[in-house]
């Protein structure tokens, strides 16, 4: 299993301490064929593309061309899928298991947690516990967070 990640450069060695292959800057301007390229020198299969973003502005001009790119295949979204994806481009909601990506659960994601190969980070930042912390949690949010994970404890 070869995983292949995107991150700003602060984040590589946090990338490659999890077991990132490579890890490429999702700001530089080859980031496209970077990407593809990347991919190819890998001679494994390619699983699918997890676009943990999922935005129309953000993410989505350079997720879609990479999967087409790489001559189609699963690209696994968070938010909202693409609209009017290339026919070879198979966007599919990673909330839950579809038939999309039914696939990429039980081949990759699943047996990479088992051996350790992917882990569960970052570890939670924990800003408060109860409702009255929400607030707390979103203004964290919107200061920008990178490589953390804000939680509120629900009691």
């Amino acid at each position: 299993m070869t995983v292949i990640a995107t991150a700003s450069p602060h984040n590589h060695a946090f990338c490659t301490s999890l077991g990132a292959h490579s890890v490429h800057d999702y700001r530089s301007p080859s980031i496209i064929p970077d990407l593809i390229s990347a991919v190819q020198s890998t001679n494994g299969t390619f699983a699918g593309l997890y676009d943990a973003i999922s935005t129309s502005s953000d993410s989505y001009p350079s997720t879609v061309p990479v999967v087409e790119g790489l001559g189609g295949g699963v690209l696994a979204v968070v938010l909202t899928q693409p609209e009017n994806p290339p026919a070879s481009v198979q966007a599919a909601r990673v909330f839950g298991i579809s038939e999309k990506t039914e696939g990429l659960w039980r081949e990759f994601i699943t047996p990479a947690l088992e051996e350790g190969v992917v882990k569960c980070v970052p570890e939670a930042w924990v800003v408060g516990k109860g409702l009255e912390s929400v607030q707390k949690g979103l203004e964290e949010n919107k200061k920008g967070v990178s490589a953390r994970k804000v939680v509120v404890e629900l009691e």
